[in-house]
């Protein structure tokens, strides 16, 4: 029997899938790495790396109990350690989840079509280099992208501030944005820097992103986008909330959007097991439209800056003007 090896060519990837779906799941296209052991010229097992996350790691039936997976997810490890991945996540249904204990690999998320694990300290390494951030209180949680960090953003969270001891403004790592995360992040800082109760920083690995949740494992009828949102919700009751002192997620009303306004509502349902509360905040209004993300990245894309000025504070709006010559990326982003 071989080593793994890098699953490269046309034939080896039509074995993959084959073997992926012998084994009940879906062959799933997005990966930087597909590799698989191969016994007297059959693919006995497979699996693959996108970013992160360990995918479709099967083995077939009849190799089943020869530590195949093992030899699968360390070399997986090991290519994405050369890609400068730092900890490593697997999503899988529930009766799957001890198969990958054994492995080193820590549950984080239990949900009722999947377990989240992760290998390594990853979360307890991500608590420790915010561990003066934490503040004592009744605080509270937003959630912004921040690409570009706009008026709509910095009045829901001034609003919060009203409310809360104090109000973390946690700005996603991963996932599908224009502006990388230095950039939001400063943004957030600076539109926010007038409140001294706010607290900003980002979310590491540990926000999901439909973008990133892989739904390679779930059955015909399961809702992928439902249960990546309610695993989200749970990632953040379960770890993020308990570990800043969060009691309340404070969002924006969403009169348009479904997917955000799904979003919401999950929260609202899902929360309270966690001992949070929501509490949703009406947008801020520029005439008849409310001033969201999207309304501001299609004024970018048009070349409005008049639009664009009323809908991003000074700050936001010196740092869009440095980039002016190379907003082409809104454009071909929307």
């Amino acid at each position: 029997m071989n080593y793994p090896l890098r699953l490269t060519s046309l034939a080896d990837r039509r074995a993959a899938r084959s073997l992926v779906e012998r084994c009940d799941l879906r062959f799933e296209d997005g990966f930087e790495d597909l590799v698989g052991i191969f016994d007297a010229g059959r693919l006995a097992a497979c699996g693959a790396r996108a970013g992160r996350i360990l995918k479709m790691l099967v083995v077939a039936p009849e190799f089943r109990g020869t530590g195949l997976i093992g030899d699968i997810v360390t070399e997986l490890m090991r290519l994405g350690r050369e890609a400068g991945c730092e900890g490593f996540f697997i999503f899988t249904r529930p009766c799957t989840a001890t198969a990958f204990t054994s492995l080193g690999f820590k549950p984080l998320v239990s949900h009722e079509k999947a377990v989240l694990l992760e290998h390594g300290n990853g979360l307890v390494s991500y608590f420790r280099a915010r561990a003066s951030l934490v503040r004592s209180g009744e605080n509270g949680a937003v959630v912004v992208n921040a690409d570009p960090f706009s008026l709509g953003h910095q009045y829901l969270i001034e609003h919060a501030s009203t409310l809360m001891s104090t109000v973390y403004v946690l700005v996603p790592s991963e996932g599908c944005f224009v502006l990388p995360l230095p950039a939001r992040l400063e943004l957030a800082r600076r539109g926010t820097a007038h409140l001294p109760n706010v607290v900003v920083t980002d979310t590491g690995p540990y926000l999901l992103s439909s973008a990133t949740f892989p739904g390679y494992f779930l059955k015909p009828g399961d809702q992928p986008d439902q249960i990546q949102l309610e695993i989200d919700v749970d990632l953040f009751g379960q770890h993020i909330a308990p570990m800043f002192h969060i009691r309340t997620r404070l969002v924006g009303t969403e009169p348009l959007d479904p997917t955000t306004r799904s979003y919401n509502q999950t929260l609202r349902q899902r929360l309270g097991r966690w001992d949070v509360r929501l509490v949703e905040i009406e947008r801020k209004r520029l005439g008849e439209h409310w001033i969201n993300t999207r309304y501001v990245n299609h004024a970018l894309a048009r070349g409005d800056w008049r639009q664009v000025e009323a809908c991003v504070p000074p700050t936001t709006l010196a740092y869009l003007h440095d980039l002016r010559a190379e907003l082409g990326a809104w454009k071909a982003a929307q």
